[in-house]
């Protein structure tokens, strides 16, 4: 939508805590900086002061370049074919398998991958102390406890709480 991308990380570096994930994982063209459109960059410092007195946004990734995105999924779908090795499941079914969680890095302009847009980010909320809520996984997590509502219907009422928190903010 041509709309100007802004840095995060410097904007609001004492508002949000910011833990660039693939750049310290040290994924080929990941950057340390954190890049949202200028929309996206207002909704978060809304959501930072809607959350709390003591808690904050954590982000681990927003805008990522191409090269991320298709190191992102190759690593994804290697794992998966780690996984399925001596299966009968062929390569198309696991690419597709891959794309429930990692987008492919498109160059199409009607339909690019959500972070080469500025328009995604992953994050979570962390208290006074810097440590992180539990969400009931991990970040990067490929697995259905994944999605937004699993824990609705849990029993876990910390993790249902907390991800309710994230999404009401």
């Amino acid at each position: 939508n041509n709309e100007p991308l802004v840095c995060i990380s410097d904007k609001f570096h004492d508002l949000m805590a910011f833990q660039p994930k693939y750049f310290e994982r040290g994924v080929p063209g990941a950057t340390r900086h954190m890049y949202v459109r200028k929309t996206v960059s207002e909704m978060l410092w809304k959501a930072a002061h809607a959350l709390p007195a003591g808690f904050q946004l954590k982000i681990y990734d927003a805008w990522r370049p191409a090269r991320v995105q298709k190191a992102l999924f190759d690593e994804y779908y290697s794992a998966l074919c780690q996984a399925q090795k001596g299966s009968v499941m062929d390569a198309q079914k696991l690419r597709e398998q891959a794309l429930l969680f990692v987008s492919y890095p498109s160059d199409d302009p009607d339909t690019p991958f959500v972070h080469s847009t500025g328009g995604a980010v992953d994050l979570t909320i962390v208290d006074a102390s810097g440590k992180e809520l539990n969400m009931g996984t991990a970040f990067d997590s490929f697995s259905d406890a994944a999605h937004t509502a699993y824990f609705e219907n849990s029993s876990n009422h910390e993790v249902r709480d907390n991800r309710r928190l994230l999404y009401h903010t």
